[in-house]
């Protein structure tokens, strides 16, 4: 059972003076409210990769090397953290290395306060954790293993660099609950690393989207024999936030697709009228695995260019990594 422990300002801010580092005060909410006003609005920090698939639940299995720490936070006789940390990186596509922190809760779970801290090149960085590259806030408490991001409390022109060496801190209520891992640099790349092998077939028909981007997402039709992707992109005008859709078709490269973004001027509601298709950007959508990928695009009109991660909303068939 997961014990909730309450504890004072002063006290927790004393702990922090004794330790020599910055602690988040659980009433700093402004703070909180703006960087996730921040997220919200697309303006992630440089830490987190949008384009690395970052959708949750994150993956609770590392790959690479690791680095752990275990956490045993008692406050005043009360337990207030248990569990083993554990940083790792998540290669990504374009050749960037996602960190990531999985939590492995002690028996009958684990407290999980916002008490970390990220240390490099002599600064330190107030960081909470969430869930997701659209920012979800980690939960209070846990009872399973679970995976996050360390998401910078502060102006995203100074957050830290996530693939060069690091120390991480969870800071603890008590002198004894302290503890630190150290994180190496990742090592250099300069080519990103191979894609994964994705056979593109009909199995990878349907709806694909982005949790953090609800009420709209893509819909695709893979025709693998003809060689092309096409869809639709249900989305708003990035400009004036009206509903609006878009289509697109391209053909198949390896395990991408590139596509032509079109506009249809013209239709009116169960009427045979005159359409024009015009096209307004390009894209890429690239598949790493049944259900996971990415879309790139570059709209000219109206103007915008981003990154999308995407999960298959439809279930994927059995088949489909065979």
């Amino acid at each position: 059972m997961i014990k909730t422990l309450s504890f004072s300002l002063l006290a927790l801010a004393t702990s922090a003076a004794l330790a020599g580092e910055v602690a988040i005060l659980p009433d700093d909410e402004a703070a909180l409210l703006a960087a996730e006003a921040k997220a919200a609005a697309g303006m992630a920090p440089k830490e987190i990769n949008q384009s690395c698939g970052l959708v949750a639940p994150l993956p609770t299995t590392p790959s690479g090397p690791t680095w752990s720490a275990e956490v045993n936070d008692v406050f005043f006789g009360m337990q207030n953290a248990k569990f083993r940390m554990t940083a790792w990186r998540k290669a990504c596509p374009d050749g960037d290395h996602q960190l990531m922190l999985t939590i492995e809760p002690g028996p009958g779970g684990t407290n999980l306060p916002d008490l970390f801290t990220v240390q490099q090149n002599g600064r330190n960085y107030n960081t909470f954790l969430v869930r997701d590259a659209a920012g979800a806030h980690a939960p209070p408490g846990i009872t399973s293993k679970a995976t996050y991001l360390l998401r910078f409390l502060g102006d995203q022109s100074a957050t830290f660099d996530d693939d060069a060496a690091l120390t991480i801190t969870y800071l603890g209520l008590s002198t004894s609950g302290r503890a630190r891992i150290e994180v190496p640099p990742a090592p250099s790349s300069t080519t990103p690393p191979p894609e994964p092998s994705v056979a593109l077939s009909d199995l990878l028909d349907g709806a694909w989207f982005n949790p953090g981007h609800t009420s709209q997402g893509l819909l695709l039709d893979v025709a693998r024999q003809d060689g092309v992707v096409s869809g639709a992109w249900f989305t708003a005008d990035p400009q004036t936030g009206v509903r609006e859709w878009f289509t697109f078709l391209g053909p198949i490269e390896g395990s991408a697709a590139q596509v032509e973004i079109y506009r249809t001027d013209g239709v009116r509601f169960l009427q045979n009228a005159p359409t024009t298709d015009v096209v307004v950007g390009q894209g890429t959508i690239r598949f790493t695995s049944c259900t996971e990928a990415s879309f790139e695009f570059s709209l000219q009109t109206p103007s915008a260019t981003g990154t999308i991660a995407l999960s298959k909303l439809t279930r994927a068939d059995a088949s489909c990594g065979q």
